[in-house]
């Protein structure tokens, strides 16, 4: 826990500013050797174009890495690059697969969007009982927009 916490604090200017050659590698080597956060660091230098040319396909390669190393916020990227299209065919039932491993691994936008699936019924049956469980349990831990949209199905 110590080593995820660290690197978080590391990587956090990698999502605004750019990274040299070294620090890239350092990043890649880190994932390589099992960090799953840098994983998914990774992807999103990919998915950004920062440091590198922009390529989506390296970027999913590695989120889906980090996810399946056990980091849900690469489970959560996933999903949302399958939600959005992004760089991929949109595929409502994979951003569904995703989101439900995010939310399950207690990352609270996984939960959120997992409930905005259910809302809408994209990629499963269209469930108001599961959506407004879902964003009860993303507003709990502190997520704005899933209580927002709790409240309004609570009216």
């Amino acid at each position: 826990m110590r080593n995820i916490l660290l690197t978080m604090l590391m990587l956090l200017p990698v999502l605004s500013t750019s990274l040299s050659a070294s620090e890239f590698d350092d990043l890649k080597k880190s994932c390589a050797a099992g960090d799953a956060t840098s994983c998914s660091y990774v992807g999103i230098v990919y998915e950004n174009g920062q440091s590198v040319k922009q390529d989506y396909n390296e970027a999913l390669k590695f989120y889906k890495i980090s996810c399946d190393k056990g980091y849900a916020g690469g489970c959560y990227n996933v999903g949302l690059m399958y939600a959005e299209g992004q760089g991929i065919k949109k595929n409502y039932a994979n951003a569904v697969k995703f989101y439900t491993k995010a939310c399950d691994g207690k990352y609270v936008k996984g939960c959120s969007n997992l409930g905005l699936m259910y809302a809408k019924g994209l990629g499963v049956k269209r469930s108001y009982s599961k959506a407004k469980a879902l964003w009860k349990k993303a507003c709990d831990d502190g997520h704005k927009t899933a209580c927002d949209n709790y409240d309004i199905l609570m009216k």
